[in-house]
């Protein structure tokens, strides 16, 4: 027993000498022929221990292994159990790059150091009719909750999704909130754009070919990570009638800090079990837009002018994998992506939109050509490892 414990305990020591003088070093990469702003590169925390050099949670700092230069990073622990899953932090990749990234023990908490350099923020609004709002420093959201149903002012049922136009990279929700006069513009931006009883941007319903059967408000929601890299959260849908079964919805989004997209990922569990299924995503048809689809890509999107700031237009994107993309469609109101799903299997897809008084994108064109290159970024992520030099 003695020659046991003493075998461990000279092997622990073995690992710590050579572990001395080492680093964990982060080696990320693409192979495109494009320039990758804000690319989020993922870690497991399980892969980073492994490597027997000490670094803990909250307590590990990621650098430019070339410049020294200090990244913003943040921890994800998306079931909440107190043990982060996943090291998240971003970089802008130059065309076919491969960059290294070192980790090192810091002497104060990351999540105090990172707080006010958050490009992400989330929260559930229950003092404005259960909305849940979410923004990165390129766009901002709503989705509507339960309350908003019976408001006697104003009643709205919709699962569709907000927009709101800003044009500061700074973080708004919470100001324009407390103003409570964010349908005109101080300067930032404002809400700008109706979803009223339509899908909004990327809003989802059951698709039978001809109709869609919609959801109601979200039931519950729930923030699973909140910046400064990126803010998750989930939402409940009671069960609704979708021609001839009963189907009921969970939906996780996503929002990285430079990205004009959100990831939108909804499992859907149906009864009785009606497996197969086709679920569309939809955009608000406009009076004046323009449509455009690249199904070969797997994006559609719409350009129309903003009414309440003359001048400026406001682009609307969808984007899925092809393999799963059936058809673009539409109905009344919407421009559709309609999409093969499976009960009980987590469906996919991106959405969100521009304006152009933002700066970033200022036409149609250019619109359509970051979505081509957005979805040849999502066919081919950046590749990361993990290693001790």
């Amino acid at each position: 027993m003695r020659k046991i414990i003493l075998f461990a305990f000279l092997f622990s020591a073995g690992m710590q000498v050579h572990a001395q003088g080492k680093s964990a070093v982060i080696t990320a990469g693409h192979s495109l022929d494009i320039a990758r702003p804000s690319e989020t590169i993922e870690v497991p925390w399980k892969d980073i221990q492994a490597l027997r050099l000490g670094l803990v949670y909250d307590m590990t700092e990621v650098r430019d292994a070339d410049t020294k230069k200090l990244i913003v990073s943040q921890n994800l622990d998306l079931d909440g159990n107190g043990k982060p899953e996943t090291l998240v932090f971003q970089w802008d990749f130059q065309p076919d790059e491969t960059k290294k990234f070192v980790l090192q023990k810091a002497p104060v908490s990351m999540r105090t150091r990172f707080e006010a350099m958050s490009r992400t923020y989330g929260r559930f609004v229950p003092d404005r009719h259960d909305d849940y709002a979410w923004e990165n420093d390129k766009t901002a959201h709503r989705i509507y909750g339960r309350a908003l149903m019976t408001w006697e002012e104003e009643p709205l049922t919709t699962s569709g999704i907000d927009i709101w136009c800003k044009n500061t990279p700074n973080l708004i929700v919470n100001k324009w909130y407390a103003g409570d006069d964010y349908h005109r513009d101080h300067g930032e931006g404002a809400d700008m754009y109706s979803v009223g009883p339509t899908r909004g941007v990327g809003g989802l319903g059951i698709w039978d070919g001809r109709q869609m059967f919609l959801s109601k408000n979200f039931k519950t929601a729930k923030t699973l990570a909140n910046g400064p890299v990126c803010t998750i959260f989930e939402l409940t849908y009671d069960s609704w009638q979708a021609n001839g079964f009963t189907v009921s919805e969970i939906k996780r989004i996503r929002i990285d800090g430079g990205r004009q997209l959100n990831r939108m990922e909804s499992t859907f569990k149906t009864k009785p079990g009606q497996t197969d299924m086709m679920v569309a995503a939809g955009l608000t048809m406009m009076q004046s837009g323009e449509f455009a689809f690249d199904a070969e890509k797997g994006w559609m999107a719409y350009w129309h002018g903003v009414k309440a700031a003359p001048g400026t237009f406001l682009g609307l994107a969808v984007a899925v994998d092809p393999v799963i993309l059936k058809d673009i469609a539409g109905d009344a109101r919407n421009n559709l992506a309609v999409m093969s799903v499976v009960a009980g299997r987590p469906l996919v897809y991106y959405a969100g939109g521009v304006w152009t008084k933002a700066g970033d994108i200022r036409d149609f064109q250019s619109w359509q050509a970051y979505l081509s290159q957005w979805c040849g970024r999502m066919a081919s992520p950046v590749s990361a490892r993990i290693s001790v030099e």
